[in-house]
This record gives structure tokens, C-alpha cells and sequence, in this order.
């Protein structure tokens, strides 16, 4: 998320640095769990598309997010951190 985010979210500041940490390592540096690329990437899908309330439509958010871990997964072979570690 911090990667990429900065460049097309903008200035995110300390806020988003600490909304990121957890999942680093395949959240709480597991390795068991979806890779903090994957998940970061998916936070900033939401950060440009997502709702802004319960009552907006997030289907394009959720699409979005759906084609990326399609995406990732066909490249990468898994989702799961520790595997890619």
C-alpha cells in the first residue's frame, strides 16, 4: 500500500503508514496469511474507488479488487505470504 499508494492516493502521512503495519508478513508477520502486497493493493483499490457510506454502491470497488487478486494469483501462483517469502 505504501508503495503505491503515495503515488496515486497522495500524501497518506503517518495515519496511513500505521493503517498498513498489520499486514506486513502476511498480516501480523504470519507468512500464514494473504500477502501485505495483496492486501495493500486492495486497500488502495478501496482508498480510489471504495464507498464512502453504506448506502453508495461498491460494486466497482469489489470488481476491482476481485480482477487484481485474479491478477495476482495468476502471476504469482499463491496468495499466501509465506510461500512468497
Amino acid at each position: 500500500m505504501l508503495a503505491v499508494g503515495g503515488h496515486v492516493l497522495g500524501e497518506m502521512g503517518p495515519r496511513g503508514v500505521r493503517l498498513a503495519t498489520g499486514l506486513a508478513g502476511g498480516v501480523g508477520d504470519s507468512r500464514q496469511e494473504m500477502c501485505g502486497a495483496l492486501s495493500g493493493g486492495v486497500m488502495v483499490i478501496g482508498g480510489l474507488y471504495g464507498r464512502n457510506s453504506l448506502t453508495e454502491d461498491d460494486r466497482l470497488a469489489l470488481a476491482l479488487a476481485t480482477r487484481y487478486r485474479e491478477r495476482f494469483l495468476a502471476e504469482l501462483g499463491t496468495t499466501q505470504c509465506g510461500v512468497l517469502y
